[in-house]
């Protein structure tokens, strides 16, 4: 397959980004706690942090775990047909359904993020009242993170049902 490199590359890119925002999730809250319980001085911002670093992770991981195979999958019908007919059922569904609704999903993050960005929102029920518009940009980076994984699979999915 040609884009084999490029795929691998991609979806290590999505782990690492995983990874990253995991661990910035951990040491996060080891501040908190040494804070809190150490030096009896906790945060307002670290709550506000983690939740972010959550979503990141979420989304982040989306990618390597279709390109593992270790989404949930729902194969009530698929799991009957036959090894090519599933693959090709599933590259129609890849790049006929999942793959538009990523990309529709994908541009309203952008536009939700610069508006967030060009407005200096912030979250109003956070006693931080923070930017929200770091947070949008990166579900909206995961989310293309797994688009382009969709991509790939759906290309994957198809030469191999239909040669």
């Amino acid at each position: 397959m040609p884009f084999t490199g490029f795929e691998r590359r991609a979806a290590d890119a999505g782990l690492a980004l995983a990874c990253a925002a995991a661990g910035l999730t951990l040491g996060l809250m080891l501040l908190e706690v040494a804070l809190r319980y150490v030096f009896s001085a906790p945060t307002v911002w670290t709550p506000e942090l983690v939740g972010m670093t959550n979503g990141a992770i979420f989304v982040f991981a989306a990618g390597p775990a279709l390109r593992a195979g270790a989404h949930v999958s729902v194969d009530a019908l698929t799991r009957f047909l036959p090894t090519r007919a599933r693959d090709g059922v599933l590259a129609v569904f890849f790049a006929g359904l999942l793959l538009p609704v990523l990309i529709v999903l994908i541009d309203a993050g952008i536009g939700r993020a610069w508006t967030a960005f060009a407005r200096g929102e912030v979250n109003d029920v956070s006693p931080w009242r923070h930017a929200v518009w770091p947070h949008y940009a990166l579900l909206t980076l995961g989310l293309s993170g797994l688009a382009l994984q969709v991509a790939f699979e759906a290309f994957a999915r198809a030469k191999r049902a239909f040669g």
